[in-house]
């Protein structure tokens, strides 16, 4: 394996991050540029180890930083081992090369290793590395164990470690025990970055790099968040959320999404129980590129309210206000909260009338409108007429609404037919449900039919004007002529002579 220089500084402390491309995306190289791609550096040539190591400590000045990093080429290519030990010792700090034995290779030394501070082991060969063998380190603040081929960290380290930072960046991890850190109370620094993880250790209370672990899962970085754990690089940090897009599927989301998602707490509405629904792909820019967001899901049933919600969390596409005491839903039309809205459970409430959602974006765009058990009376005829032209799966329920029953209900029959629950909806001034009705009770004579006599009115007043405008120019043209004038004009004028 080859060794690359890593060098990040941020804040107080130095960690390591190598290049990695997961299966999804190419996360971003934090690679220094100090040294050549093989791992030599000809501007060190003609420096021992002690001299090098001297510059680094004091350029570094890594006694007053949170972690301790040596220069992984500078230290270790090509190192033959001291006096057959893997390891050197260098004030507090130990640094360890290709090391097959951690144990073995520290206890080498002369010095009694749990006087040291710091320990940098790089390129450790060993697969498994069993953190309790290690509690005899009573003394170290920052244990770091770095580009290696470590897959797999188990054992507890013990009750009251002194241990601020740990950093197992750019091995081959797969796997730590669950309660690996559980112990480490001061513990301030986890570098995990550059490994192949699915699941977090247990941590509180701490600062976390996972760069370059998109397979972990955003539940387990949900709930670390809970846990007032902080996370570095939040903008290139993936995790593994469920997408609903025609099929269920899992997609990478940045750690800063999983922390917008967790804002619902602080957006969620009073007396209303707000959760993250799924993710789903979406257009939200002019280019129609999709777009992976998370929708929210607001339960605002059984909590007394009058009206609903000023406020909703971000990208609500689900609501369900039923058994309260709502009566307008024109919040659906005058609010931008609403305009995602595609699911509304409306029912037992006060509802009477949902013409104010006429035109409105939510009208076009439900999938779901649940209205059951309110006080609706009538639904215009051009709301059905666009739900025929809109059906498209959308799902409307009017069943225990009483309806005022007249004769248009009856010979629009078919349009009622697409309401889901058509067979549940009554009559208020009649013992009947909608689908019972007949022509022939409700719609007896063309007199008693209004919109009938209204057509017949139209056509009389049509014939009407047809025989005026003939009089008129017949008329004319008997005036042009013979000089004579109509009848009524004639009789006018006579009379006006007198």
């Amino acid at each position: 394996m080859k060794l690359k220089s890593h060098i990040l500084i941020f804040l107080l402390f130095f960690g390591v991050h190598g290049k990695i491309q997961d299966d999804n995306h190419i996360q971003q190289n934090v690679i220094s540029d100090a040294g050549s791609p093989n791992g030599t550096s000809d501007s060190k040539e003609g420096k021992n180890n002690s001299e090098v190591l001297e510059a680094t400590l004091e350029d570094r000045k890594v006694d007053e930083s949170l972690c301790f990093h040596a220069d992984v080429d500078q230290f270790c290519f090509e190192k033959e081992p001291t006096k057959g030990c893997e390891c050197e010792q260098f004030r507090d700090a130990i640094i360890c090369c290709n090391v097959t034995d951690i144990l073995k290779s520290i206890s080498c030394l002369s010095m009694n290793a749990s006087t040291y501070k710091n320990i940098h082991i790089i390129n450790a060969t060993q697969a498994e590395i069993n953190v309790t063998q290690l509690n005899s380190l009573k003394q170290v603040d920052s244990l770091v164990i770095t580009d290696g081929n470590v897959s797999r960290i188990v054992g507890q380290f013990a009750r009251f470690s002194s241990i601020k930072c740990l950093n197992f960046s750019n091995n081959n991890v797969t796997e730590i025990n669950e309660r690996a850190f559980m112990n480490l109370n001061q513990l301030k620094l986890v570098d995990l970055s550059a490994n192949n993880l699915t699941k977090l250790p247990s941590l509180q209370n701490t600062t976390v790099d996972i760069l370059g672990n998109s397979k972990i899962s955003c539940i387990n970085i949900s709930a670390a968040l809970e846990k007032d754990v902080k996370f570095l690089n939040k903008e290139k940090s993936l995790c593994e959320s469920e997408v609903v897009y025609w099929f269920n599927d899992t997609a990478s989301i940045t750690i800063s999404d999983v922390e917008k998602r967790k804002k619902l707490e602080y957006d969620c509405p009073e007396k209303c129980r707000c959760k993250p629904g799924h993710m789903q792909y979406t257009n939200i820019d002019e280019n129609k590129k999709d777009h992976l967001i998370f929708i929210s899901d607001v339960d605002c049933s059984n909590s007394g309210l009058t009206k609903l919600p000023t406020k909703l969390p971000e990208n609500t596409y689900y609501l369900n206000i039923t058994n309260n005491s709502i009566s307008s839903l024109s919040a659906l039309v005058t609010n931008d909260y609403y305009l995602n809205i595609k699911s509304l459970f409306a029912d037992d409430n006060l509802i009477t009338t949902i013409v104010d959602l006429e035109g409105s974006k939510f009208l076009e765009n439900f999938t779901v409108l649940s209205l059951r058990n309110n006080k609706i009376k009538d639904i215009p005829y051009y709301i059905l007429s666009n739900l025929e032209k809109n059906l498209n799966g959308k799902i409307l329920y009017l069943g225990g609404n009483r309806l005022t029953c007249e004769c248009h209900i009856v010979k629009n029959i078919n349009h009622w037919r697409l309401i889901n629950d058509c067979d549940k909806i009554l009559c208020n001034n009649m013992q009947a449900k909608i689908l019972e009705l007949k022509e022939t009770e409700l719609c007896k004579s063309g007199i008693d039919d209004w919109a009938n006599y209204i057509e017949y009115l139209i056509v009389i007043e049509v014939l009407l004007l047809i025989a005026l405008f003939t009089k008129v120019s017949y008329d004319y043209y008997v005036f042009k002529k013979t000089g004579f004038l109509p009848f009524p004009a004639s009789y006018i004028i006579l009379y006006n002579q007198k």
